[in-house]
């Protein structure tokens, strides 16, 4: 009996010792400091002026294929090739409104985001639409 506790004791400090090895290594790691984050660039960027919008775009995630931007303030959309919605367009603090007769109330993105040369936008609710801009 008094083997198997020795051995149990045993198996029991040499686990310890293994765990109290790896934990001085991760302190090793930790003591090393911050990375320097100084050439950091985060993942997307906020649009902050409307003429970041204006252009024409593949639609990758919306209810329409295609979508122009146009600069007097209108918007157009296609699906299968032909006129869908259209509307107009304002970008304010960070606000994105489209306005249409074909919607009920104004469709509101509060997340307008470029992201990999991508347009992103996102509300509260669940519109989400992504943009790829058309390369002429």
């Amino acid at each position: 009996m008094k083997k198997i506790a020795f051995l149990a004791l045993l198996i029991i400090l040499i686990g310890v010792g293994c765990v109290a090895n790896d934990v001085e290594k991760v302190d090793d790691v930790v003591t090393l400091g911050p990375p320097d984050n100084s050439d950091f660039m985060p993942a997307f960027k906020y649009i902050e002026e409307p003429n970041e919008l204006i252009g024409d775009y593949d639609v990758i995630e919306g209810d329409y294929e295609s979508m122009i931007m146009a600069e007097d303030g209108r918007w157009y959309t296609h699906l299968h090739a032909r006129p869908f919605y259209d509307g107009e367009w304002t970008f304010e603090n960070g606000l994105l409104i489209f306005e249409s007769i074909s919607f009920d109330e104004p469709r509101v993105y509060n997340h307008v985001v470029m992201e990999e040369g991508l347009i992103i936008l996102e509300n509260d609710g669940d519109q989400r639409e992504v943009w790829q801009p058309v390369n002429d």
